[in-house]
């Protein structure tokens, strides 16, 4: 953005990217080829020093960028412009001014480096100074200060290098999370507005009226509903997110810049708090303009463990699907539409006769909408008396009786709940399945990153292909022959056995 300004105008230009970036919330990616010291030192915050033929030479914050590179035997001189310097540092030079041989060494090097300290140290400047001394010694393991360290030491580094990590990755979760107002906003009125739209479909369930047993159909489907709206939102979030950013995970892990683990858990601690604040404020306004009898802090943690359960689901399914991305999208509906119909509860009472087919149980066990709507009932309907109006006459209380299947006759909350089929269930049991089915379907997205990265960190694969082609002089000479010869590296992480691996995916077009 600077090309072809003066140096004052320059610094108005950055100035003014820096304000936006910062009013906006997003990052600012400028390249900048002779920035000026002030701009160094003033407007940027990360740095991306990049050699010839895409070799990354260094990426972290400015602050950090002299250390490393004095760390590794590449001071900056006293009065010298940093940025100056880093350009010097990874350019090849003319054959007549310079030795070209030995810059493309030098930056080879430093290529090396910073993947090995990027992948294994992650911005650890005792590791770029071990790298240091072991390329002043001839490159041997032996005379490294890595390989003198305690396991003791090494353990302690390796924890607070992981602390660091987990760090970063929660900090760039947390702020995607909070950098649209007009989502959060949106969903605020929605989870509001549908609690108040589910209390107006079920007259029955009244705020400030006693529980009547011609309630009971309308209580199990208003819990049955809120459940499933709160479960679609925090899926589909979740998917999309995922898939969103599907991508930048595969390259950052086939670079091995933090482990799948990490990744998750910085991923549960950010979405969880935005997560149970929506679930809160759903909760509230339906206990406000409904009569359910369950307590706020039941059923408020019951929607925020299943806004979890529904997320881990969504991580579930977009971990084991392509990097592209587009497949999780697809096939999340129809995954949760078969969890949603085996999950709910039928109003009018179950048959413990007559059990469902084997297919339905097993998929009963993996539905966060079963245990979710048991919990809820449970909550519900335990200690539940219905009242009954006086002595009005006998067809006064038949009428206001429930008047489907085993719910014909119940008197009170654990006739209903027998009716239901949950007699031997408990509120804690059910929370604690739904509790133990979100943690497995987080350790399944975490082995399904894993194989990710697994599979992204096979050998190298070259696919070469010559192409011959003619064209005409333009001088109506003899034909011109041309040969492209064209080379393509898959990324893979840096070997410590090979200093000649590649580092980067480079496509290469060589004209002989």
């Amino acid at each position: 953005p600077t090309s072809g300004l003066d140096a004052s105008l320059t610094v108005t230009v950055m100035r003014l990217i820096q304000l936006q970036a910062k009013q906006r919330q997003i990052p600012a990616l400028c390249s900048l080829h002779q920035p000026r010291s002030s701009v160094w030192h003033n407007s940027i915050d990360y740095v991306l020093v990049m050699a010839p033929g895409g070799h990354v030479c260094y990426c972290g914050s400015r602050k950090d960028c002299l250390p490393y590179f004095e760390a590794l035997g590449f001071p900056c001189p006293e009065l010298t412009n940093p940025a100056e310097f880093l350009v010097d540092l990874v350019s090849i030079g003319d054959a007549r001014d310079g030795n070209p041989e030995k810059d493309r060494e030098r930056i080879q090097f430093l290529a090396q480096a910073f993947a090995v300290y990027q992948s294994k140290r992650w911005k650890d400047p005792s590791f770029a100074k071990a790298m240091h001394e072991t390329k002043l010694n001839g490159g041997g393991r032996e005379t490294s200060s890595l390989s003198r360290k305690r396991p003791f030491f090494q353990l302690a580094g390796h924890a607070r290098l992981m602390t660091t990590r987990f760090a970063a990755l929660f900090r760039r979760s947390w702020r995607q999370n909070i950098r649209s107002n007009a989502l959060h906003l949106f969903r605020f009125l929605a989870s509001a507005g549908n609690a108040l739209l589910l209390s107006k479909i079920f007259p029955s369930v009244v705020p400030g009226s006693p529980p009547l047993a011609g309630s009971v159909a309308d209580r199990v489907a208003l819990l049955s509903f809120g459940a499933i709206n709160m479960a679609f939102i925090a899926f589909m979030k979740a998917v999309t997110i995922f898939s969103e950013e599907r991508p930048v995970i595969h390259r950052e892990q086939t670079r091995q810049q933090y482990s799948p683990l990490e990744y998750l858990a910085a991923k549960i601690c950010a979405e969880l708090p935005l997560d149970s604040f929506f679930a809160a404020v759903f909760t509230t306004v339906l206990k406000l303009c409904s009569g359910l009898c369950i307590s706020w802090g039941k059923v408020t943690a019951t929607f925020s463990l299943m806004t979890v359960a529904s997320a881990s689901l969504g991580f579930f399914i977009s971990s084991w699907s392509p990097p592209s991305g587009s497949l999780a999208v697809t096939a999340s509906v129809p995954i949760l539409v078969v969890l949603m119909v085996v999950g709910i509860i039928n109003p009018s009472g179950v048959d413990l006769n007559n059990p469902p087919p084997a297919m339905v149980r097993a998929l009963k066990t993996v539905s966060p909408f079963r245990f979710a709507i048991e919990a809820l009932a449970l909550g519900e309907y335990t200690g539940m008396e219905f009242h009954h109006e006086g002595d009005r006459g006998l067809f006064r209380n038949i009428r206001n009786l429930p008047k489907m299947g085993a719910m014909a006759m119940v008197r009170n909350g654990e006739q209903v709940l027998e009716a239901l089929g949950l007699q031997q269930q408990t509120y804690a049991n059910a929370m604690r399945e739904l509790a133990l089915l979100s943690v497995k379907f987080w350790g399944m997205s975490w082995l399904g990153l894993q194989v990710q990265q697994l599979w992204s960190r096979r050998g190298p694969k070259r696919a070469k292909q010559s192409q011959v082609t003619t064209a005409e002089p333009s001088d109506g000479g003899g034909q011109l022959l041309e040969k492209r010869h064209i080379e393509t590296i898959e990324d893979t992480p840096p070997n410590s056995g090979s200093s000649s691996q590649p580092l980067v995916k480079v496509p290469t077009v060589r004209r002989i």
